[in-house]
C-alpha cells in the first residue's frame, strides 16, 4: 500500500482500557465497569518515558510537576503500599477527559489501595485492591468511580468509570473493590513492570524486577528511580502482531530524524494520546511494517539500558518511495 508523504504515517496502538471492579458477593460473578483514561494518565506516562517534568492536576485542582526521578523541590511518585486510591461519586455525567476529579466525589481522597503487575499472554494488567468501610453517610448511590495515583502524598485521578446500573454502598460495611488498568499486547511487559513497581524506598542495587532490554538480555531493573529518559522511535519491515514479551522490532530499519513527543487531549473523541514522531527519507523503495518506541531505564547496577515501551504495526504494510521524506510516528492511546 502506497502512502501520501504529505500526511504523517502514524501507527496506532490498541487503547489502554480497564475496569472498576466492585465487590458484589451476592452476584453470580463480579460486576465490572469500563474505565476511560484521563489527562493525568497521559502526562504521567509521558513524564516517565521522557524523564522530564510534566504538569498533572491534583484532586483539589492544584497543579504539580512530576518527574520519574526525584530531585530537589520536585513533586515525585511513590508507588508502594497505598500507592493508589479509589473514590466514589454520585454523578453519571458523560466522560470529560480534561477533568481531574469526579463530578460529585463522596470522599476527600478515598480509600488507599495496593498496586501490582499481572502478566498475561496477550496483555499486562496494572491491578489495584482497596479494602474499606466508611461512616458519616448512611449510604452512597454510586454512579461513578475514579482511580487515583498517589504522588508524594497527594492524589491525581488517572481514570474514571461510569457505574451503570448504579450500586449501593452502605455505612459500617466492609467492601473489597479493585481496578484493572489493562495494557494491550502493544505495550511491553518490561515497561509496565517499571511503571507499576517504581518506589522511592527500595534499595537501588541488587534487587528489583526481571526485564529484557532491546537486545533480549535479561537485567534486574532497579525499583528506586529507574527512569533514564532519551526516548527514540525506530521503524522496521515486519508486521507480525505484537506480544507483551517482545523486546524489539522484528526486522529493524533504523531510527527517525527530528523527533518530537507530545500529549494530545482530544475533547471531541474524549481521548488522550501520547504521540512521538520523526522523519525518514529512504534511499530505495522500502516496506514499513512496524514502529516502536524505546526509552532508557537503569538496571540495579546503575547502568542505563534501552527498553522497548510499545510496538505498533501496519496491516497491511505500507510502501515508502525512495528520496521522499515521510513523517512517521507511534500513537499511545489512553482509552
Amino acid at each position: 500500500m502506497m502512502v501520501d508523504h504529505h500526511k504523517p504515517v502514524l501507527a496506532y496502538t490498541k487503547p489502554v482500557y480497564g475496569f472498576y471492579k466492585p465487590d458484589e458477593s451476592s452476584l453470580p460473578k463480579p460486576r465490572v465497569y469500563y474505565n476511560k483514561g484521563y489527562r493525568n494518565m497521559a502526562y504521567w506516562i509521558h513524564s516517565w518515558i521522557t524523564n522530564t517534568g510534566q504538569t498533572i492536576i491534583r484532586h483539589d485542582g492544584a497543579s504539580e510537576t512530576i518527574t520519574g526521578n526525584r530531585t530537589s523541590n520536585t513533586f515525585y511518585d511513590h508507588l508502594s503500599l497505598y500507592s493508589t486510591r479509589l473514590n466514589l461519586g454520585t454523578s453519571d455525567n458523560p466522560h470529560d477527559v480534561t477533568r481531574y476529579q469526579l463530578y460529585l466525589p463522596q470522599f476527600g481522597r478515598g480509600p488507599g489501595g495496593m498496586t501490582w503487575c499481572v502478566p498475561e499472554t496477550d496483555r499486562t494488567i496494572m491491578r489495584t485492591y482497596h479494602k474499606y468501610a466508611f461512616s458519616g453517610l448512611a449510604s452512597i448511590t454510586v454512579r461513578e468511580a475514579g482511580l487515583y495515583l498517589v504522588f508524594g502524598g497527594v492524589t491525581a485521578m488517572i481514570a474514571r468509570s461510569i457505574v451503570s446500573p448504579s450500586i449501593e454502598r452502605v455505612y459500617f460495611t466492609e467492601y473489597e473493590d479493585g481496578w484493572d488498568v489493562v495494557f494491550p499486547s502493544n505495550w511491553t511487559r518490561w515497561f509496565i513492570r517499571a511503571l507499576t513497581e517504581t518506589t522511592l524506598y527500595m534499595d537501588s542495587s541488587l534487587v528489583g524486577s526481571l526485564v529484557k532490554d532491546i537486545t533480549g538480555a535479561t537485567y534486574v531493573l532497579r525499583q528506586s528511580e529507574p527512569w533514564a529518559g532519551s526516548p527514540n522511535v525506530v521503524i522496521g519491515r515486519d508486521n507480525t502482531p505484537p506480544s507483551p514479551t517482545d523486546t524489539y522490532l522484528r526486522d529493524p530499519i533504523g531510527s527517525l530524524s527530528s523527533q518530537t513527543q507530545a500529549v494530545e487531549i482530544d475533547t471531541v473523541l474524549q481521548e488522550c494520546r501520547i504521540v512521538r514522531q520523526g522523519t525518514y527519507t529512504p534511499s530505495t523503495t522500502e516496506t514499513l511494517g512496524e514502529v516502536a518506541l524505546t526509552t532508557n531505564l537503569y538496571d540495579s547496577t546503575g547502568t542505563a539500558r534501552t527498553f522497548m515501551v510499545a510496538r505498533a504495526i501496519f496491516d497491511p504494510a505500507v510502501t515508502l518511495e525512495p528520496n521522499v521524506t515521510y513523517t512517521i510516528g507511534i500513537v499511545l492511546k489512553m482509552g
